[in-house]
């Protein structure tokens, strides 16, 4: 792993860092309003936007202590380079401090006996590493390339003369009962809100005289045991080719889909037909912001109604019920994201404009406006290296 890399006009050091962590704030202006259904708004026209600031918890050589020093004399903006990751600011402060200890660093045994905490006030960053679509692929071996692995198979077989994609393809034979010819495959509870892409391709026959042609029947099943059955028919134009099958705008919203299963549902004639390349793509991750999925570790809701309460000599306290106000709902998740989810949670909080937030295990689907962002580096998680908190203000 390339070390973080601090320079200014006072030199440059390679860092040793034991701990990262950024936070910054974005805090709008609130409106009281009593009696208000929805109690206080948000005023996106008014806001405050914090400075970022960086705190590095660094060990160091006595040689790279001492060009520390010189770049913190320097008093000049320093720029940090973390892997695709650029950073410009200033140093506020360092905190050295002796001990005699020894850590081992490619190798060799390298006495980093200094250590300090650095914090740096940001002006500017910027990533320079690949953007991500945010979306991932529900199903598995959607192309039949493994056979029927991840599917169950119930008089379908595989097919390499004729495919759409890759090599192979799933083929309904002609003779028997239409109705035992079928594949199904059972998704970990996919939201139908989260789905941005449903459909497969299938190879059917068209006949002229009867008119006729190959068809298939899609069941789609939520986790109510509903089911949305979407059927299709080869028309004149598609005799012998293939063709998108879409099943996204039949999906039933609100929903969650835990299987489909495919058949070939000739009522007559019974002409075969091919299926391949089957999707179900949607944005990944237990919530989306501004459309990007993330993972959850933690969640925290808060929201409070207030209630007047006047306070008289002499006397009881009471309520008065009719003059009462209702605070901004706040949420807040901790989450995991790779390189470029983080890059979308920056952009978001410094874009200061609301941004939508869909939460399908809360029931949260609606704008907000990111107040505050507390970003910490881990390795546990290779893949995605950031732990990040961010409290969200749900407008109302």
């Amino acid at each position: 792993m390339t070390l973080p890399l601090l320079s200014n006009t006072g030199g440059s050091v390679l860092l040793f860092v034991i701990a990262a962590k950024e936070t910054q704030t974005c805090m709008p202006c609130i409106q009281d309003i009593p009696t208000r259904a929805n109690g206080q708004k948000i005023d996106t026209s008014l806001y405050v936007l914090g400075t970022r600031k960086m705190n590095l918890r660094v060990r160091l050589t006595a040689t790279e202590k001492t060009t520390l020093q010189a770049i913190y004399a320097a008093r000049t903006q320093i720029t940090l380079t973390m892997g695709s990751w650029s950073f410009s600011g200033y140093l506020k402060n360092k905190n050295l401090k002796f001990e005699n200890v020894s850590d081992n660093l490619g190798g060799g045994e390298i006495n980093r006996d200094w250590l300090t905490n650095l914090e740096l006030i940001i002006t500017s960053f910027s990533y320079s590493g690949s953007s991500e679509s945010g979306n991932t692929e529900f199903l598995s071996n959607t192309g039949f390339e493994s056979d029927f692995t991840s599917w169950t198979n119930n008089g379908a077989e595989i097919s390499i003369d004729q495919y759409h994609g890759g090599a192979k393809s799933c083929y309904f034979s002609d003779d028997g009962d239409p109705d035992a010819k079928y594949v199904e495959q059972t998704v970990v509870n996919v939201p139908v809100s989260s789905i941005t892409a449903f459909s497969y391709w299938k190879r059917g026959h068209y006949s002229f005289s009867p008119t006729w042609g190959s068809k298939t029947e899609v069941t789609i099943t939520y986790t109510d045991n509903t089911t949305t059955i979407v059927e299709h028919e080869t028309d004149s134009g598609h005799d012998y080719v293939w063709e998108e099958v879409d099943l996204l705008s039949s999906l039933e919203a609100g929903k969650i889909v835990k299987k489909i299963r495919i058949r070939r549902s000739d009522d007559y004639y019974g002409f075969a037909c091919r299926i391949d390349d089957v999707q179900m793509i949607g944005l990944s991750g237990d919530i989306q912001i501004n459309s990007y999925g993330f993972t959850v570790i933690d969640m925290n809701v808060d929201d409070t109604t207030t209630i007047f309460t006047p306070t008289w000599l002499n006397t009881s306290p009471s309520l008065d019920t009719s003059v009462w106000n209702k605070e901004i709902e706040e949420v807040s998740y901790t989450v995991r994201a790779t390189h470029y989810g983080k890059w979308v949670l920056d952009q978001v909080l410094i874009g200061h404009v609301l941004v939508n937030l869909t939460d399908d295990h809360y029931g949260i689907d609606t704008n907000v406006w990111m107040r505050e962002i507390s970003i910490e580096h881990d390795q546990t998680n290779r893949s995605k290296p950031w732990k990040i908190t961010v409290s969200l203000l749900i407008s109302a």
